[in-house]
């Protein structure tokens, strides 16, 4: 059986550092609007790894209406319009939800927050099979804490890019060949990692960009047709005037030099 597949969202499905230092922003902003040190957001977001995580374990929030409050003052003041329409994502998570793939998405933003960037993304909620999120019914937990691990499947694999998160959804869980966690590093697709988990592509047969290109025009200069070079080249000296050219057709510009030696002189 395949193990659920648990994604966080900032970072993770979108990864945009407008919008995420807008966040940072935000925090910082109605930290300092309630009366506290402006270096308090940072201190709590290193010792509990999230700021109103920290807020409300040090009790500086204290209620649902400030608590709600605060959620609503930092992520409502957040611009979303930077976020792109990813239609390969939407349609990568539908065929992995059509393939019977059971799908979370667990954050730590609010509920009215995650809406706006399924929206932004094209992105369905109805691809995942549950949304986890901090709300009073569960008393504002976050993964600062480990009864917000609990709301997760102990067999899932989580794809966050907080190496404490990882960490701690594993102890959590407590069983760690049940419990799986993948680093989701700034410069990696999460959709990379995803494959490795579900042995789609074997990660032994994944070339690195460079690696990649390098091979593809070797390949690219070897696979060349001479009767069609030739054809060409014969075409391009009958041709008198001006040549348009619609599509070069140079995939990663391996073929260009060759054309350019093509072409007549002028």
């Amino acid at each position: 059986m395949v193990r659920p597949m648990i994604f966080d969202m900032d970072g993770v499905l979108y990864k945009n550092s407008s919008v995420e230092g807008q966040i940072v922003q935000q925090l910082e902003r109605q930290t300092r609007k309630r009366g506290y040190e402006e270096t308090l957001c940072q201190e709590l977001y290193e010792y509990y790894g999230s700021t109103i995580g920290g807020l409300v374990a040090e009790n500086l929030l204290s209620n649902d209406e400030e608590i709600s409050s605060f959620y609503r003052d930092v992520y409502d003041a957040v611009d979303v319009s930077a976020i792109k329409a990813d239609p390969l994502l939407a349609r990568q998570l539908k065929q992995l939800r059509k393939g019977g793939l059971e799908l979370w998405l667990a954050t730590n933003s609010p509920e009215h927050f995650v809406e706006r960037v399924l929206q932004a993304l094209g992105v369905p909620s109805s691809h995942f099979s549950q949304i986890v999120y901090p709300a009073a019914a569960h008393g504002w937990v976050d993964k600062s804490s480990s009864r917000y691990f609990a709301r997760l499947p102990s067999t899932g694999c989580l794809f966050d890019d907080s190496l404490r998160n990882c960490r701690a959804f594993r102890v959590a869980k407590g069983d760690m060949r049940a419990a799986r966690a993948r680093h989701v590093a700034r410069e990696v697709d999460v959709m990379t990692l995803l494959a490795d988990e579900l042995e789609v592509v074997p990660s032994e047969w994944r070339l690195g960009k460079a690696p990649y290109l390098q091979a593809k025009e070797l390949v690219d200069l070897k696979s060349l047709n001479k009767e069609v070079l030739q054809r060409l080249r014969h075409e391009l000296e009958q041709t008198t005037g001006d040549i348009s050219v619609l599509d070069l057709g140079c995939g990663y510009l391996s073929m260009l030099p060759l054309l350019q030696k093509l072409l007549p002189p002028g």
